[in-house]
């Protein structure tokens, strides 16, 4: 079994990004390495993005499983934790202070 995950934005209540993969952590692998380490805007804006997991699928098939519920797994911003990598400095704008 795979699982389809996509990447929900709160601001925009919009899905950014949908991918399968064989669990959480290797998505959560894949999606920090690929987007956490550049100025990407998950990296830039984390805590506006959360990962969900929509559905269950046989990849030989291509069937999904039936009354599979998505469900929410975490924030995009815990993965800088999880994976210990550090934040990027976000430039401010003196006047903002």
């Amino acid at each position: 079994m795979k699982s389809i995950y996509a990447i929900f934005d709160r601001k925009t209540n919009s899905v950014e990004l949908v991918k399968d993969a064989d669990n959480i952590q290797a998505f959560e692998r894949w999606f920090a390495t690929v987007f956490l380490r550049s100025d990407s805007m998950f990296a830039l804006y984390p805590e506006d993005y959360d990962i969900y997991e929509l559905c269950a699928f046989n990849p030989e098939t291509l069937k999904v499983c039936p009354d599979y519920p998505s469900m929410l797994i975490c924030s995009v911003s815990e993965l800088f934790d999880i994976f210990k990598i550090a934040r990027p400095n976000l430039a401010r704008d003196p006047d903002e202070v």
